[in-house]
């Protein structure tokens, strides 16, 4: 059953998260809600506490039946909140903040470690709204590619207005990405209109996001580990950091960590 993920912490942030997941339809989809909290100094906890499993929480979350999830289950580990987010599902959803320190993305820490290089499709909700109008920014690398089949899985992709737009910057074979990403979306029965524009893809993305006003960005991110996953790719660590809609950001599983 494809399932999407919630990272739940109790926190106003959390709240709005799943206020987006509510406003969209997932017929025959599994939601997963799960909270993790790290473990106390002391001894190793026991695999079976430190792992997510199922369990039933004191004030469970009502989850809208207006959302059609076929299956809703509870997770729960005493583990680092980012290992626990790792789990294999199709999507994983994040509010903007959590109860970590770090803001040097105005994120906090778990929501920042996680957009850095995201082991799965991963959107960062910044509002809880309806997602009807869509806007892809794609430049041909395999991140972005896995961005778009990310979000061409989900059910309700071919009920947006999506728009493709493509950069010539003269780094990118414009016809061969259009080509690639529209044989993605045209399969999963979405439709798009093709937008190409030249100069530098940061500023062109943001200044669509302004013209558009979309309720989610589609991209990918190179990703990086260490020390380096604190500064994205230009491009996509300046979306993150600007845009007021929703993010679905994506990295390839081969990406490059260094570059």
């Amino acid at each position: 059953m494809p399932t999407v993920a919630l990272g739940d912490d109790r926190s106003p942030s959390s709240d709005l998260a799943l206020s987006w997941v509510e406003s969209q339809r997932w017929p025959g989809w599994r939601l997963e809600i799960v909270q993790a909290e790290m473990p106390p100094f002391g001894p190793p906890v026991p695999p079976e506490e430190s792992e997510a499993h199922e369990w039933q929480p004191p004030d469970p979350r009502q989850v809208s039946p207006a959302a059609e999830f076929a299956e809703v289950r509870y997770l729960t580990a005493k583990s680092d909140p980012r290992t626990v987010l790792l789990r294999p599902v199709d999507l994983l959803v994040i509010g903007p903040r959590g109860k970590g320190m770090l803001k040097s993305l105005h994120l906090g820490s778990v929501a920042e470690w996680v957009i850095a290089r995201p082991t799965r499709p991963t959107v960062l909700v910044r509002s809880g709204a309806h997602v009807d109008n869509v806007l892809i920014a794609h430049d041909g690398s395999e991140s972005s590619t896995a961005a778009i089949r990310g979000f061409s899985a989900l059910p309700w992709a071919p009920a947006t207005r999506c728009t493709l737009m493509v950069v010539e910057d003269g780094r990118v074979d414009v016809a061969k990405a259009t080509a690639g990403a529209e044989s993605i979306l045209d399969e999963a029965g979405v439709a798009v209109e093709v937008v190409h524009l030249h100069g530098s893809p940061t500023a062109s993305v943001a200044r669509e996001l302004d013209r558009r006003n979309p309720d989610l960005v589609v991209l990918g991110t190179r990703g990086h580990t260490g020390f380096r996953r604190f500064h994205l790719g230009s491009t996509a660590g300046a979306i993150i950091r600007s845009a007021h809609c929703s993010v679905l950001v994506a990295c390839a599983d081969g990406a490059d960590p260094e570059h």
